[in-house]
């Protein structure tokens, strides 16, 4: 499920300023391999007609984990945005960025990194973490990157219940955040699923990314298609409106004695989302809130199989 409130960066926002260029990437920009950054000016190729001529400033930042981030303030929005695009098209983790200090503490407030249980956090490229272990994720221009509630949720839950070895199926994958941190965590197979063909390019790019395309891999494949077989562990970030009607075919896609959460409900739709699920053989755990919004966890019980 994408996040219903991607971050204004993406989307340049005015009240963020719209004239500026931020580029994560293993080297500085105008520079291939790594090292340290240039003194000034923009050399590389590769950046889009127009956008060295229009710099008024360039920085450059080095995080914690290794990836530098470019900032390049433009002397026009128009330009911003065109650099973005072109950036973006030829696979380059680029957004629209505060052109002030003013702007900045807002916009970094909207990028900062997401802590998943003790270990983990899930990040924007262009976002430093402090955490022994990072997913980093590029949502694109239509996908959340764990900052809603509901995606929260089950990252955390998903943090608690991946011990290592699992095959992990997440529905509705959008940009791959939760097979992601499943698979960071250890998860053997962690497969997304996904209706939109952008989901499937999303989660695919997010795990190379990660350096977990061995492990992760997403398509298009309905969830009640009996060759996908059965997964110790599904999770599904999905709208109420979707998760009722799906019922049957999610919790098919259990196993025997594994484990199931769902999220992207709202409080008051828990009560006919867990009857839903029940009526399937799940036994469901008591739901968790957080802001307006709930998960619901459970096992496939032997017992309950028919």
């Amino acid at each position: 499920m994408s996040d219903p409130q991607p971050p204004a960066a993406l989307w340049g926002d005015e009240r963020y300023g719209g004239a500026c260029v931020v580029l994560a990437d293993d080297a500085p920009l105008g520079m291939a391999g790594g090292g340290e950054a240039p003194s000034g000016g923009l050399s590389s190729p590769s950046l889009p007609e127009g956008l060295a001529a229009a710099a008024l400033a360039v920085t450059h930042e080095r995080l914690r984990r290794g990836r530098w981030v470019s900032r390049v303030r433009v002397t026009d929005d128009r330009t911003a945005r065109e650099a973005v695009a072109h950036l973006r098209a030829d696979g380059h983790a680029a957004v629209l960025g505060p052109t002030d200090e003013t702007h900045a503490v807002g916009w970094q407030n909207r990028n900062r990194a997401v802590q998943v249980g003790e270990k983990l956090a899930v990040c924007f490229p262009w976002a430093d973490a402090d955490a022994p272990m990072v997913v980093e994720i590029d949502p694109g221009e239509a996908f959340g990157a764990g900052t809603h509630p509901s995606t929260r949720l089950l990252a955390s839950w998903i943090a608690e219940h991946i011990s290592g070895g699992e095959r992990v199926l997440d529905v509705g994958c959008g940009s791959g955040v939760l097979a992601l941190v499943a698979a960071r965590l250890g998860a053997a197979e962690a497969l997304g699923i996904d209706i939109e063909p952008a989901a499937v390019s999303a989660t695919e790019a997010n795990a190379r990314r990660n350096g977990l395309d061995a492990a992760a891999s997403c398509g298009g494949a309905p969830v009640g298609e009996a060759e996908l077989g059965t997964f110790d562990v599904v999770f599904a970030n999905i709208t109420a409106g979707v998760l009722v009607p799906l019922a049957g075919d999610i919790a098919e896609r259990v196993a025997p004695g594994g484990r199931l959460a769902i999220s992207g409900i709202s409080a008051g739709q828990t009560s006919s989302v867990a009857a839903a699920y029940r009526r399937h053989g799940i036994e469901l755990a008591a739901p968790v809130r957080l802001d307006d919004w709930v998960s619901l966890s459970g096992r496939n019980a032997p017992s309950n199989l028919s």
